[in-house]
C-alpha cells in the first residue's frame, strides 16, 4: 500500500541521515587526532 511506501521511505531516509552523522563525527574525531 501507498502509506506503507511513504513508511519504509521515512526509515529508509532516517538510516542515510544516521550513517551520514557517523561519517562525519568520525572525520572530525580523526581531525583532532591529528
Amino acid at each position: 500500500t501507498k502509506s506503507f511506501d511513504s513508511a519504509e521511505a521515512v526509515i529508509i531516509q532516517h538510516e542515510n541521515d544516521h550513517l551520514d552523522g557517523i561519517v562525519i563525527y568520525d572525520r572530525q574525531v580523526k581531525e583532532r587526532m591529528e
